[in-house]
């Protein structure tokens, strides 16, 4: 646990003023999902307790290998989504799949926001006009 930094840069909801790396956090939500379904609280800095040390240590080693393929912010939805509260482990084949998909389809949301973006950027050539200008001029135009 440390200040802001590129490694740490996601704040700990278990360490107030103190941030975390990507893997942390993810196992910080699934420690609270696991409490949440035992109806236990988690105190500050939990993972130095003697019953959640062991299940923190393996999950940050789980957490690192899931981390080289998604991005956090899929892990993190899926995390938080009622269907997946029932998840113990970020090595079930299952929360896995559904990570992979949701990552897949922000992926290709993303390219498709990227090439929206690029078609509104494109340049509108200017309407040149030939010949002279034949609007009407009258005595009211003058004043």
């Amino acid at each position: 646990m440390s200040k802001y930094s590129k490694k740490s840069c996601y704040p700990s909801k278990y360490s107030p003023g103190e941030f975390v790396s990507p893997a942390q956090r993810i196992v910080e939500q699934l420690c609270e999902n696991i409490a949440a379904k035992d109806k236990k609280t988690l105190p500050n800095k939990f993972w130095v307790l003697p019953d959640w040390l062991k299940t923190f240590k393996n999950q940050i080693a789980a957490a690192n290998v899931l981390l080289k393929t998604c991005d956090i912010e899929a892990i993190l939805l899926v995390l938080r989504n009622p269907r997946f509260s029932w998840v113990n482990s970020l090595r079930n084949k299952k929360f896995q799949e559904e990570v992979g998909r949701v990552s897949k389809n922000r992926l290709t949301q993303q390219s498709k926001e990227d090439e929206a973006e690029k078609e509104l950027d494109r340049e509108i050539p200017e309407i040149k006009t030939f010949g002279r200008d034949h609007s009407k001029k009258n005595i009211l135009d003058l004043l």
